[in-house]
């Protein structure tokens, strides 16, 4: 019976292909679960279900919110408190997310940049960027840091 001798290959190619081979269908899984978030967040949000929106964010105090100047707030019932305040059931508006890019960071986690904008019944328009950072928790994948400006 012949031995057979294992074919060395170069360890950097090696780990290069494995990496590349474990990344490609799970960056594109993670896209796709955390656009279908997004979809469902602006869905929510244009049919007037505030709580709906929030469901998608983790609910915790560890949670963090931070929009344009303003200070760090922390905590899922104060960034719900906030967006009640500042968007009276009625005046919520119609939002769309544009140029959104998702970027994996794992397969547990991923950042999530894009833009905002938002009609109000007013007439009058809010728009900025954001940065997301998601975490796929027991209950699905949940916003745990928003970045909003």
């Amino acid at each position: 019976m012949k031995t057979r001798l294992p074919v060395l290959l170069p360890a950097g190619l090696i780990l290069s292909a494995l990496a590349f081979a474990a990344q490609a269908p799970l960056g594109s899984d993670v896209r796709v679960e955390v656009l279908r978030v997004l979809e469902t967040q602006q869905r929510l949000w244009n049919a007037g279900d505030v709580r709906g929106f929030m469901e998608f964010y983790w609910r915790s105090g560890e949670l963090t919110f931070q929009s344009g100047g303003g200070d760090l707030l922390r905590g899922w019932e104060t960034l719900l408190a906030r967006y009640e305040r500042t968007y009276p059931s009625g005046a919520r508006g119609v939002l769309a997310f544009t140029n959104v890019d998702v970027r994996p960071l794992g397969p547990e986690a991923a950042y999530v940049v894009g833009r905002f904008e938002l009609k109000l019944a007013d007439g009058q328009t809010k728009g900025g960027a954001f940065t997301l950072v998601f975490r796929r928790l027991r209950e699905g994948w949940r916003i745990v840091h928003d970045h909003t400006c």
